[in-house]
């Protein structure tokens, strides 16, 4: 237990030695239990399991982890007018075609749609926007 008017350990930019290892062994434990765990829990305890791996790791704040760990570049040549392949990417009811985790796009009304993905382990998320 911190002192009055320290902070715990889980709090500081960087961590221990010894929080690093307790961080990276509980996050191993719900990786692997995510993967045995049916149902919803399953996918949910495998992603916050691998989310503290990088953390414990790298020592890097999980922002940090996160904006660091990802780059994607993918360059495509399309032959096909502009106007044509903006009015594709306009009409987002088409996504599921070009995208494989996109699986729905419903538009509601004038404002509103409801968009279905394929998440973590196959597990279909949706959600609504709204503009």
């Amino acid at each position: 237990m911190p002192l009055a008017g320290e902070r715990m350990e889980w709090t500081h930019a960087c961590w221990s030695p010894s929080a690093r290892l307790v961080a990276g062994s509980a996050g191993t434990a719900m990786a692997l239990y995510g993967l045995v765990r049916s149902g919803i829990m399953g996918p949910v305890a495998s992603v916050a399991g691998l989310a503290l791996l990088p953390r414990a790791e790298f020592n890097l704040e999980l922002s940090e982890t996160l904006r660091d760990a990802v780059v994607v570049q993918k360059t495509i040549e399309v032959a096909a007018p502009i106007e044509e392949v903006f009015e594709l990417w306009s009409r987002y009811e088409s996504f599921p075609r070009l995208m494989a985790h996109v699986l729905e796009v419903q538009r509601i009304d004038d404002t509103r749609s409801r968009w279905t993905v394929s998440g973590p382990g196959s597990v279909p998320i949706q959600w609504e926007t709204v503009g």
